[in-house]
């Protein structure tokens, strides 16, 4: 008596393993599913390799700083006291302030012809800096020279007060000490950290996007759906067949982007910058085994969108749209700072998984959390393909008009 259920699994795997295989082979002979594989994995390393090298160039600009200087004659003192800070003050060529308007030169300093003079008789001595504040590399050399400009003046008026009996703290009555007790380093970078995630989740959605599509609102506007559902197929053998091939899709593309993070991770040095990524093979391996049902639930989701449509651009734009959906947490968070990962956030669709990634590349993985996420996802994922099934029990996806 139980040969005859153990024919029917056997006959319902065959034919799952026919329709994935199948669909398969059109997805490697698809140009857009390739070109989602392979592009779309390339854009976030990149952009973190990019962002890591520039601002790496800021703080190493910073470090040691030519500035040319009209005036440095006048004001001796003010220029040793630059150069103990790594700023070195050279003369300025004759037409520098034409030169720093022209965008040839991006920084100067001049010091007020009246400097000497207004410091002797105890008056704010005027020293301008010129820069153009649109320019990303110059903006920050300019804070760092006015900083110290601002540290000397600092000085000069306590050794005032000194000097007529008066202690300096009388003329700071209340005194401010920010500590930050954050670990994520230049703010740049900080704010990338959260592209992670993102790119990570778009990976999911965007690499499965053509084959989800293809394979339902594809196949019905080139009639072969028409043909395969007048079999006695099961609809459910046939969802989940489409449905496998999608997620492995999605699931490729996710390990080529974090193959991508790992290897920009490895070329730069962002833990001289103050931002501890945490991206070891085990991380890695980690957020592999995490992601697998996030690609799952994305392929069933972008396969219910585009089984409504009855074109394939049709199923484009509202796939299209499904995609901004794991974009929303990452706005979030960059806008309003919303971060942490908790058991409530955990369960919410699309909000957990940008938390679990968001932690995981900076510290261990929550286990907990990525746990209650991976059986949410798996929810959607069931979901998803349920409907997908009922979808193709409907006589209406027999037809394109």
């Amino acid at each position: 008596m139980s040969a005859a259920p153990d024919e029917a699994i056997a006959r319902s795997s065959h034919i799952v393993w026919a329709v994935f295989r199948t669909e398969w082979v059109n997805a490697l002979r698809d140009r857009r599913a390739l070109t989602s594989i392979l592009l779309v994995p390339v854009m976030g390393p990149l952009m973190l390799f990019m962002m890591v090298a520039f601002v790496s160039g800021i703080a190493a600009s910073t470090a040691e700083v030519d500035l040319p200087m009209i005036g440095a004659e006048r004001a001796p003192q003010l220029v040793a006291s630059l150069a103990e800070q790594g700023i070195t003050v050279t003369p300025a060529p004759d037409d520098a302030r034409a030169r720093v308007h022209a965008g040839e030169l991006s920084l100067l300093a001049e010091v007020d012809e009246a400097f000497d003079e207004d410091l002797r008789a105890g008056q704010a001595a005027t020293v301008r800096v010129y820069v153009d504040e649109s320019d990303r590399r110059a903006a920050p050399l300019a804070d760092h020279v006015e900083r110290h400009i601002l540290g000397y003046g600092a000085r000069l008026g306590a050794l005032r007060l000194i000097a007529r009996g008066v202690h300096p703290a009388v003329g700071r009555p209340v005194a401010v000490t920010v500590i930050d007790v954050g670990d994520k380093g230049h703010p740049l970078l900080a704010n990338l950290l959260g592209l992670i995630p993102l790119f990570l989740l778009l990976a999911a959605f965007a690499g499965g996007l053509s084959t989800a599509i293809d394979t339902t609102a594809g196949e019905r506007e080139r009639q072969s759906l028409e043909s395969l559902l007048l079999t006695p197929t099961p609809r459910w053998a046939l969802a989940v067949g489409k449905w496998l091939c999608t997620s492995l899709i999605g699931y490729a593309t996710v390990a080529l982007s974090l193959a991508g993070f790992f290897i920009a991770v490895r070329r730069t040095d962002s833990a001289a910058l103050g931002v501890p990524l945490d991206l070891s093979p085990t991380t890695v391996l980690a957020l592999l085994a995490y992601m697998l049902p996030v690609a799952m639930m994305a392929a069933a989701l972008m396969m219910l969108a585009a089984s409504f449509s009855r074109s394939f651009k049709e199923a484009q734009s509202w796939a299209t749209v499904l995609i901004f959906l794991p974009v929303a947490p990452g706005v979030l968070s960059l806008l309003y700072g919303l971060g942490g990962h908790h058991a409530a956030t955990a369960l919410i669709p699309f909000w957990g998984p940008h938390q679990v990634l968001a932690t995981a590349v900076t510290s261990p993985v929550p286990v907990t959390a990525a746990l209650l996420s991976t059986g949410v996802n798996l929810a959607l994922a069931a979901l998803g393909v349920a409907l997908v099934a009922r979808q193709l029990h409907k006589e209406s996806m027999l037809f394109t008009g």
